[in-house]
């Protein structure tokens, strides 16, 4: 073979490996782009969003600055714009001084979930786990509600026991005990329940349906108590993260959480079904 050919073969190849490195060096250029005008847009949300609650905060200090000043004008209304001058300047202050914290979009909290409830629902499947409820416990010695999962409806009530895993005397006793997802979203917003959740089921009915429209986990939700038959029945519409009958469902656990740790009963989901007036109704069982 000739210098020349030896020269024509060699040269496409340079050429080809040149051409992939400039398309490396182009990729990465466009990403180092994308990254600085993600982190602008970011900056640029942050900014937004601070101007945005100034202005709110501006406005509310105006309304009860005006009220205040119509409450020394007008004595016959004076004490409701009293009440309205400071209500708008103390809302106000809490509008300037407490940014709101990070909001995760729903994709991500719904792919944390996912992930949770495809491995507990997979340990508990290896176990011949099925059947489970919401057992308010004081093991670890803080009260607290733990997901209880056994092999039938019939076994004990959770023993006295911190650990992941219940192992008893009896087969039926042998069963998973898990942090529900539902303690840690009541936790979240009972600083917002002024009284708290309430004792008694009446009380617990609307206090609960109220933090779950709170947590945004739901639209709607209303519950009904059958006191006699220690039934508690909830309506939810526009309902977050796929199907209820999913494992240790937060909607689900919300009210069972609620309703294991004021009443200090285990407390069972019977039945999840469809309803003219709501996505589902939810029946939740306790005192057996």
């Amino acid at each position: 073979m000739s210098e020349t050919s030896r020269r024509a073969e060699s040269e496409p190849k340079e050429s080809d490996s040149s051409s992939e490195t400039d398309d490396r060096f182009r990729l990465k250029a466009e990403v180092e782009i994308l990254r600085e005008e993600n982190e602008t847009l970011r900056h640029e949300y942050a900014r937004v969003r601070h101007v945005r609650n100034r202005n709110a905060a501006l406005g509310l200090a105006a309304v009860g600055l005006v009220a205040l000043g119509g409450a020394a004008l007008l004595p016959s209304v004076r004490t409701v714009l009293l009440v309205l001058g400071a209500t708008g300047l103390f809302t106000a202050t809490l509008v300037y001084s407490l940014e709101p914290t990070r909001v995760l979009p729903v994709s991500a909290s719904e792919a944390v979930y996912d992930a949770l409830a495809e491995n507990e629902s997979a340990l508990a499947s290896e176990l011949g786990l099925k059947s489970g409820r919401y057992v308010p416990t004081d093991a670890s010695g803080t009260p607290s509600v733990v997901l209880f999962v056994t092999a039938n409806d019939d076994g004990p009530s959770l023993p006295d026991s911190s650990s992941l895993l219940v192992v008893s005397n009896g087969t039926d006793g042998h069963g998973v005990a898990l942090s529900p997802t539902g303690m840690s979203l009541l936790d979240s917003v009972r600083g917002s329940m002024p009284d708290g959740f309430g004792e008694t089921p009446e009380d617990l009915a609307g206090s609960l349906s109220d933090a779950a429209e709170a947590l945004d986990i739901v639209e709607a939700a209303s519950a009904t108590v059958v006191a006699d038959e220690n039934r508690l029945a909830v309506g939810v519409s526009g309902y977050a993260y796929g199907s209820l009958d999913r494992f240790d469902h937060p909607v689900l656990s919300v009210f069972a959480v609620g309703l294991a740790a004021a009443m200090d009963e285990p407390v069972r989901v019977e039945s999840i079904e469809p309803s003219d007036r709501a996505d589902a109704v939810i029946d939740y069982r306790w005192g057996e």
